[in-house]
């Protein structure tokens, strides 16, 4: 992989003009309709630039900045899913990265693959539908032109995901992890990622100002104890996940790499 290329970059063609300016117009929509959901003042400033502000969605009360929140929505209402998908699903530092790969490796075991493949991160190999497909109205990627299953991951929480991808029966792998190591992680992502972005007013947290967002559900994609719950009951009323601890799969991975492999 060019190390110049940026590891998120997903190597896909755009979709065509007509659709294109479909989601522009959908786009278009949600951007004032996020925009008119509550600010989450815990994780940003009430003065900070509409882009880098955190909203809480209306009705799940989920928290994301304004523009993933976008591209949510937008999602939400474009995407088509398909029974032989195979999505994974998580909550933001809860081994996300890991079980992409071994998905993706799993899925692709014994097939014609290019092995070009094995230089991409697995970001490019298991792109995420909110931060990448739909992540921007100018530069939708075409997810028909993927090779057959289609890999893709979502931090979505699940009552906000796609009809389409719960309709269609694919299955979801489902990663959770204990939530002190999930605060801890999120909390070093964030001062690491969030403050570097110019112009956005946006504070750098103590551990202990963090530690109190986290515990009140103030953090991306949060709050977690319903990220998680919200997989889990589904789970329970029959729709098609698998749930895997990240502290299982470190103990004894051959069983969960079993039970991954038979799902």
């Amino acid at each position: 992989m060019d190390p110049s290329m940026n590891e998120y970059e997903v190597f896909s063609g755009v979709v065509d003009d007509d659709q294109q300016e479909t989601i522009k117009e959908s786009y278009a929509k949600y951007r004032q309709l996020v925009a008119a959901f509550p600010r989450c003042t815990s994780l940003s400033s009430e003065f900070a630039p509409l882009e880098a502000a955190f909203f809480q969605h209306k009705e799940y009360k989920w928290i994301s900045q304004f523009s993933t929140m976008v591209n949510c929505l937008v999602a939400e209402k474009h995407f088509v899913g398909r029974p032989i998908d195979v999505f994974v699903g998580s909550f933001p530092k809860s081994g996300t990265v890991w079980l992409k790969d071994l998905v993706y490796k799993i899925t692709r075991h014994g097939g014609n693959q290019d092995h070009k493949n094995d230089l991409l991160s697995p970001h490019q190999k298991v792109p995420f539908l909110e931060l990448q497909i739909y992540s921007s109205e100018d530069h939708v990627l075409d997810i028909d032109s993927l090779p057959s299953p289609r890999v893709l991951s979502t931090h979505i929480p699940y009552p906000s995901l796609p009809t389409s991808l719960i309709d269609s029966g694919c299955p979801i792998v489902y990663i959770w992890r204990d939530p002190k190591a999930v605060f801890v992680s999120d909390w070093h992502f964030f001062n690491k990622i969030i403050p570097s972005e110019p112009g956005t007013n946006l504070p750098s947290f103590t551990i202990n100002k963090k530690f109190e967002c986290f515990c009140n559900g103030y953090s991306i994609f949060g709050p977690y104890w319903d990220h998680v719950l919200g997989y889990w009951n589904a789970k329970k009323n029959g729709v098609n996940i698998l749930l895997i601890k990240y502290e299982d799969l470190m103990a004894d991975p051959v069983v969960q790499l079993k039970a991954l492999a038979e799902f």
